[in-house]
This record gives structure tokens, C-alpha cells and sequence, in this order.
């Protein structure tokens, strides 16, 4: 997490299941979906291949953005678009 004049942002982690049963420590999902503002993970698919995504897009908005696993990678996030998001917040 990053810090901003006392506050904290959010990220997004990740953790995985174990043979054991037990779960690993998480880590930072990556550069792609982590930036310096607000990240949030709102849903994944049912087939785990893709992410739905809040982002701040700029000061006090933001919006919902979707990513695809690529290989072991997350793509870079797109906007949902007009349909979803709006000037509204």
C-alpha cells in the first residue's frame, strides 16, 4: 500500500491455494493493475479469467475497469464504458 499525505490507497493482492490446504501470503497482483491511486478488485469471473476492477481515474473519481489474465499476467485494465461508468461517480 501506498501512502498519500497520511492516507493509504488501495491494491489489489493476490493469494493461492496450497496442496496442503493452506493459503500463500499474498502478494501485489502487479504493476498493471496496481498504480499509485485507488485499486480495487469488485469481481471475478466465474472462470477466473476476468477481473473487474475499480480504478481512481483522477482526485475524488473513478471508474470500472475489466482485465484479462493473460497467461500469468493481468492485461492492462480498459474502462467499462458510457453504459457503465458516468461523470457521476
Amino acid at each position: 500500500m501506498k501512502a498519500y499525505q497520511g492516507k493509504f490507497f488501495e491494491d489489489v493482492f493476490i493469494s493461492y491455494k496450497q496442496s496442503d490446504g493452506k493459503w500463500s501470503e499474498p502478494t501485489g497482483i502487479g504493476t498493471n493493475i496496481n498504480t499509485n491511486m485507488h485499486d480495487a478488485s469488485i469481481g471475478l469471473s466465474a472462470s477466473g479469467q476476468k477481473l473487474l476492477l475499480y480504478k481512481d481515474t483522477k482526485e475524488n473519481s473513478g471508474d470500472i475497469f475489466i482485465s484479462e489474465l493473460q497467461g500469468s499476467a493481468w492485461s492492462i485494465p480498459k474502462p467499462m464504458g458510457g453504459d457503465i461508468n458516468s461523470p457521476s461517480w
